[in-house]
């Protein structure tokens, strides 16, 4: 599979070229059709095909689950969102993280910019970013 570019600019899956038409997949809806090879531009070889398919999801929901490994780590940043912040306190003695698996998860989550640094009470804290928001209000907006 391969990363194509139709003549409009928009980014497509290759799943299939004959010699006149090709295959195409839209990575935001799964469709597939075909179109004429010469409506068509092959992407340079660092356009990897899977970071294709997953433009298709949100980028607020590609950056959670990222930054996300574990369940736990994704059930944190919605208890950051949801709480609209929490302490760092706060999270160690509620929440089953030591304190250096904690900070390399908040860690993790600033890097992708999901959380940032501030005070609760007092007390050193996180609290969610807009694109932790999006990310968690997407993820709830699935259908189970």
């Amino acid at each position: 599979m391969r990363t194509v570019y139709h003549t409009d600019g928009t980014q497509y899956l290759l799943c299939k070229q004959s010699s006149d038409s090709s295959l195409i997949r839209d990575p935001r809806s799964g469709e597939e059709r075909y179109v004429s090879n010469e409506e068509l531009t092959i992407a340079d070889t660092d356009d990897s095909p899977l970071v294709a398919a997953a433009s298709g999801v949100p980028k607020s929901v590609r950056t959670a689950l990222t930054a996300s490994h574990s369940e736990n780590a994704l059930g944190l940043l919605i208890e950051l969102t949801d709480r609209e912040g929490l302490s760092v306190v706060s999270m160690i003695e509620t929440y089953d993280y030591c304190e250096s698996e904690l900070n390399g998860q908040l860690a993790e989550f600033r890097a992708a910019g999901l959380v940032t640094e501030t005070k609760i009470y007092g007390e050193r804290g996180y609290e969610p970013t807009e694109t932790a928001k999006a990310a968690v209000e997407s993820l709830r907006s699935l259908s189970i």
